[in-house]
């Protein structure tokens, strides 16, 4: 496994890439240790994960909906 980083004007480490093919050289790329590669990925913000919802049961709420226009629709004809 081969490890890349690319470098701004500044020095500063933009971008790392892992390729399992060590036939590749990467213009523009700098070749890497893993250690400095996992570094790097271990300094990125963790991704806040959004709580996953209960499926909705569409069916179930037409139904509900449905049944509430009835009741409403009976309030009009009194």
């Amino acid at each position: 496994m081969k490890y890349w980083k690319w470098i701004d004007s500044k020095g500063k480490t933009t971008t790392v890439q892992s390729c399992s093919n060590d036939k590749n050289n990467i213009a523009g790329a700098v070749e890497i240790m893993e250690k400095e590669f996992n570094v790097y990925i271990d300094s990125l913000p963790k991704p806040v994960i959004q709580p996953v919802l209960p499926p909705r049961d569409l069916l179930k709420e037409l139904d509900d909906m449905k049944q509430r226009l009835v009741v409403i629709e009976a309030d009009k004809v009194r």
